[in-house]
């Protein structure tokens, strides 16, 4: 697999990921970052802005994205370099199954990568194309990402806020409780 099919890969991923995630932020509502599986709560009480909160829940939410498009790529480019042979065109060794692959394509760095791709600055070249391809997609996402901010920061004071315009963190704490019974 070459250098330049493994970027046009990754690039029509990234592309795909990011029209779903525009159409995510769209469509997004309030109980979908901040319900009782969201594990982003109690880092969120060191703000008491609800504009910041609500930012740190999305960022939170397009990073999580942005991490399983990352492992994603890195098994399908694992399974396609074993499958083809790598770079080098030797055979990758029988005693790796593609399980293995799978289950070692994230977590084991540059040896792993080498061996696969016969090329040792492969590994980081992925790596520094997935973070480029993230922050291109992050970029794109800004008008989307600030009105998914904005119209969930009314939504959250609304139900979250006093009259005085703090946020309720006791409320907040009760209807997650609630609702993940």
């Amino acid at each position: 697999m070459t250098t330049d099919k493994i970027e046009a890969l990754i690039a029509t991923r990234s592309a795909a990921l990011a029209d779903r995630m525009a159409f995510e932020l769209d469509t997004l509502k309030l109980s979908d970052i901040a319900g009782p599986d969201s594990p982003h709560w109690l880092h969120s009480q060191l703000t008491g802005s609800a504009a910041d909160l609500v930012a740190k829940l999305i960022d939170s939410r397009l990073t999580l994205a942005d991490e399983s498009f990352a492992r994603a790529m890195m098994e399908e480019l694992a399974v396609q370099l074993a499958q083809t042979g790598n770079g080098a065109g030797l055979p990758v060794p029988s005693s790796i199954a593609a399980a293995d692959i799978r289950a070692y394509s994230h977590r084991g760095g540059q040896s792993f990568w080498h061996m696969l791709s016969g090329n040792v600055g492969f590994y980081p070249g992925m790596i520094a194309q997935l973070g480029r391809r993230a922050k291109e997609r992050r970029q794109a996402l800004s008008p989307e990402t600030n009105r998914a901010c904005n119209r969930l920061t009314r939504e959250f004071i609304r139900a979250y806020c006093t009259p005085a315009c703090e946020i309720n963190w006791r409320k907040i704490a009760t209807t997650v409780a609630n609702d993940a019974a």
